[in-house]
């Protein structure tokens, strides 16, 4: 079977020290408004102080970028913001989607079984196959036929997926909080070459 037209989402690894983890746990974490959990909300632009980190997910998000999606290397994908995420007990992700960005991403800091899944969710106009108007049992599910998927985070996993794409984190059931890092990337240059189409995207931070 050939999938066509799928929405990709990119799943990679990167190795974090304990000695930065510990020194994430100890930033200044406030309540998300309206969602449930706590960020660092005084810098969005985090990472901008963890150079190690930052490096291992750019060098991701260029395989994601130019390697998988064959993108144009003179098109910079420029990380926009970023912030780390705690859930304590109970805590959890209503769903939701990253406004004013075109790639987004996540890196599990500290997580275990039980502390929160990610679960992206397929918008009800996307119709690859079934619309919601249309319901069919299946023997089993897989990408292709659900509406929804689930990944089980482990330490370092960091996943890149479009920012239009809806997720949301499960209650943490555990008596451990659980820490991830988020972030946002949007194109900059010249992104077409015909006289009509083109267009030249610059960010002015």
């Amino acid at each position: 079977m050939i999938q066509l037209f799928g929405i990709p989402i990119y799943q990679g690894k990167i190795k974090i020290p304990k000695k930065t983890i510990d020194k994430i746990k100890k930033e200044k974490y406030e309540l998300f408004s309206g969602y449930d959990g706590y960020y660092t909300k005084s810098n969005v632009f985090i990472l901008d102080q963890y150079k190690e980190l930052k490096k291992q997910i750019e060098n991701e998000k260029n395989k994601f970028i130019y390697e998988d999606l064959k993108v144009q290397t003179d098109i910079d994908f420029r990380m926009i913001n970023s912030w780390f995420v705690k859930h304590k007990p109970t805590n959890y992700s209503a769903i939701h989607q990253h406004i004013n960005s075109f790639i987004s991403g996540i890196v599990y800091l500290e997580v275990g079984p039980e502390r929160g899944n990610i679960t992206f969710y397929k918008d009800s106009m996307w119709r690859n196959i079934f619309p919601d108007t249309f319901k069919v049992g299946v023997n089993s599910y897989n990408e292709i036929n659900s509406s929804n998927w689930t990944f089980v985070p482990e330490n370092g996993d960091i996943f890149l997926f479009p920012s239009f794409l809806q997720h949301g984190v499960s209650v943490n059931r555990t008596n451990k909080d659980r820490y991830s890092c988020a972030f946002n990337f949007y194109p900059q240059g010249l992104l077409m070459q015909e006289d009509l189409s083109q267009l030249c995207l610059k960010i002015d931070m």
